[in-house]
């Protein structure tokens, strides 16, 4: 079981806004954090990686040495084939995802012979994960990760994600600003709103409507 009590200033910011947070997780545990646009979903898995200290609270190292963002985690030249990233990352990751996350290494060599400028945002997706996954660290970090995909991609990805946690040794922390997503995703929710300087566990029906009163209104 993991902790994280901690206060966080924003980027930028000197004021302290959310104060006396706490949340515990475990492998297998996927969280999402809700929140709008400039609440500070960033800051917080940025401090999840050790690259932004909390205003009080220490992060443990176990944490910051094994998270990985997906955040257009593949930055290659278009013309690049999937089969020549394999290339670039070595046989060593490539067999580690191939034994760890069969149905991730799967979906990707079915396409491994696509230019990176030919796959679609799910499918670019889904190698950002892959590629993450290689790292061989087990805290999976989603920024935004459903941004731009359709229905079909949106389920492909959350079908994918949902797999990894409960058949592996996997945390997923997903931010995001669609509700929707995090309740087809499931897990455990947390509500990050600046205004109201709240970043708390919602406990509750797990519907849209409800968080959104719950968001909203600060109260359960």
């Amino acid at each position: 079981m993991y902790n994280l009590k901690f206060d966080l200033a924003l980027l930028g910011e000197e004021n302290v806004v959310y104060k006396d947070v706490n949340i515990d997780f475990n492998y297998g545990d996927i969280i999402n954090i809700i929140g709008e646009t400039g609440c500070g979903k960033s800051t917080f898995y940025k401090m999840l990686m050790g690259r932004v200290k909390p205003a009080s609270g220490i992060i443990s190292s176990t944490i910051t040495n094994n998270a990985v963002v997906v955040s257009d985690y593949v930055s290659v030249p278009k013309e690049v084939l999937i089969k020549d990233i394999f290339c670039f990352m070595g046989i060593g990751k490539i067999s580690y995802v191939k034994r760890i996350f069969p149905e991730i290494y799967n979906y990707i060599s079915e396409i491994k012979y696509k230019e990176v400028g030919n796959l679609s945002t799910g499918e670019r997706r889904i190698l950002e994960i892959f590629c993450a996954l290689s790292t061989k660290k087990n805290i999976l970090i989603l920024d935004e990760a459903s941004n731009g995909l359709d229905f079909k991609n949106r389920n492909v990805l959350t079908d994918k994600l949902r797999l990894l946690a409960k058949q592996n040794d996997i945390v997923i922390f997903n931010t995001t600003h669609y509700i929707e997503d995090a309740l087809a995703l499931g897990g455990k929710i947390y509500i990050m709103n600046k205004e109201k300087a709240l970043f708390k566990k919602y406990i509750g029906n797990y519907n849209v409507n409800d968080i959104s009163n719950y968001i909203n209104g600060g109260v359960v």
